[in-house]
């Protein structure tokens, strides 16, 4: 059974990227959701 993934950026707040995702089987029902929070690291962090 294939399986869709969609993720998008929703917001961003300087280094903060606030992004959301689903997951869809292949007759578009919706299986799961999840959001995040990406921060982009300064010159040097590991």
């Amino acid at each position: 059974m294939p399986l869709i993934v969609r993720g998008r950026v929703t917001n961003t707040e300087g280094r903060k990227a606030f992004v959301c995702a689903e997951l869809f089987d292949s007759d578009e029902t919706l299986l799961a959701e999840g959001n995040g929070l990406m921060v982009r690291l300064l010159p040097g962090q590991p």
